[in-house]
């Protein structure tokens, strides 16, 4: 958690006020800003092993009876209390206290207005030299305008980016359950569906071919009654695997049709190309080797490819395209199976 409120730091290191943020339940503290570092003489880590209520000299505000107060009204203000320097010494200030959420943990923040009219050091120079107070116990005091306000503002802007990463996340979740087929993680119809259309339409207007590739896997009811269904879906995802590693081209895309059937577009491609494609995706499924000693004569799981390639126009359609590509499946199931066939 200390790892993700680093993202933090770089919002406080910004203000020149003193600002803690803290675990209200051990009172560490986890992130201080360079300003109450610099200013009190203490190094990150040095506050990190320091616990808010030991920071605040004992004699005077009640560490707890405030926390108190900012817990049951999500803030505190102007209350005054004195805070331990490096050196011994002490700085009189003014905080302000307010909870907040981050990545669904409750934090306080504490931000201290040092009571003087003499200015911050300037953030370029060295730690403070507190020791020009000869007095021990003698109150340091300095001016800076405490900016309740801006921290506030600048922890709700950190809080809303977060809440729009997180929502960026679950849309990018929404579309892949949306786009993905759940059991072999390659495009589901509805994607297919709509890049289709996409497809179609930029092939129409550069005149470019457009083919599709139909696959249905050969026999598989007999594979799914005499091995199971568990062992039917391990099947079609290592199927879907091949049929997507045969693939090359970024515009290329495979996707589940229904059941056993797969269907593969390839923008600007041609028969001889296609072909070519559509018999890798044949061999690369034979050559998983999958046993099925139920229907088939190679004794393996294999494929049936039907293939369609044309040039879009006013005179065809998409559901042409699909129908005759489901044509020559059909032809390639009727010769034998195991084999492409393309439309004539």
């Amino acid at each position: 958690m200390t790892t993700n409120l680093e993202s933090l730091q770089q919002v406080i290191d910004s203000s020149t006020e003193f600002l803690f943020i803290v675990l209200p339940d051990s009172n560490e503290i986890v992130i201080s800003n360079k300003s109450a570092q610099q200013y009190l003489g203490y190094s990150l880590e040095e506050l990190k092993a320091t616990k808010m209520d030991s920071l605040l000299e004992k004699d005077g505000v009640n560490y707890n009876s405030l926390q108190n107060k900012v817990m049951q009204n999500n803030y505190v203000t102007k209350q005054k209390c004195l805070l331990h320097a490096a050196t011994g010494n002490f700085v009189e200030v003014v905080v302000t206290g307010l909870i907040f959420q981050f990545l669904g943990e409750n934090y306080l923040l504490w931000s201290a207005k040092p009571l003087s009219s003499s200015p911050l050091p300037d953030q370029k120079q060295n730690i403070v030299d507190v020791t020009l107070h000869q007095r021990s116990k003698n109150l340091v005091k300095q001016n800076t305008e405490l900016s309740y306000a801006y921290a506030k503002s600048e922890l709700a802007y950190l809080a809303l980016e977060k809440e729009v990463e997180r929502r960026k996340r679950v849309e990018e979740e929404l579309r892949m359950i949306s786009t993905i087929d759940a059991l072999t993680q390659i495009s589901n119809r509805h994607h297919f569906n709509e890049e289709m259309v996409k497809v179609w339409r930029q092939a129409k207007r550069e005149t470019q071919y457009i083919a599709l590739i139909l696959l249905d896997v050969d026999h598989f009811k007999k594979y799914n009654d005499n091995y199971g269904h568990l062992s039917g879906d391990k099947c079609l995802f290592e199927i879907a695997n091949a049929i997507r590693n045969s693939l090359y081209r970024s515009g290329d895309l495979c996707a589940r049709y229904g059941g056993e059937e797969f269907v593969v577009v390839l923008p600007n491609s041609d028969q001889k190309g296609t072909l070519k494609v559509a018999e890798s995706i044949r061999l690369a499924i034979e050559q998983l080797e999958i046993e099925h000693k139920y229907g088939c004569d190679t004794m393996i799981v294999t494929a049936s490819i039907g293939v369609s390639v044309v040039k879009p126009s006013s005179t065809n359609s998409i559901r042409e395209l699909i129908d005759q590509a489901d044509q020559a499946l059909y032809l390639a199931k009727k010769q034998g199976r195991n084999r492409v066939k393309m439309y004539k």
